[in-house]
């Protein structure tokens, strides 16, 4: 098993390498429920312990279980779920309220833009934060 898990670091280490050489600076993960989590590959460092992947970067740890996990893939930006504005991996009325909030104040801290685009006609306006109400409301 370890000798499975140490080819299995070496491969990812490789393509890492590949990545990077092709100026990929994201990693993302897709779950089995369609949810998606993109991580810098700056400074990535990744390990896998009790069914587990552990991904260490430059914005802390991220856990998470390979048994939910379809795909991992390289990306050229972070991939969205869209209406997921808070960036927490689930879409709420949280995310209507950062939306709005955003759309007030212009603080786009902590906010992922490319999910508040709901409508995606590459504006974020208050039809996206009505559509986004729609959207939770189905």
């Amino acid at each position: 098993m370890k000798k499975k898990i140490l080819m299995a670091c070496v491969a990812l280490w490789g393509v890492l390498q590949g990545a990077w050489s092709y100026d990929y600076p994201y990693l993302t993960f897709q779950s089995a429920d369609g949810t998606t989590k993109s991580l810098s590959v700056e400074s990535l460092f990744i390990t896998f312990e009790n069914g587990q992947l552990l991904a260490t970067n430059v914005d802390g740890d991220e856990v998470l279980t390979l048994t939910d996990l379809t795909k991992m893939y390289f990306s050229d930006g972070t991939t969205a779920l869209v209406g997921d504005v808070n960036r927490d991996g689930l879409v709420n009325i949280t995310d209507v309220v950062c939306l709005v909030n955003y759309l007030l104040t212009s603080d786009d801290t902590g906010i992922d833009l490319v999910a508040a685009d709901v409508n995606g006609d590459d504006e974020i306006n208050i039809t996206d934060a009505v559509t986004l109400l729609n959207i939770i409301l189905e």
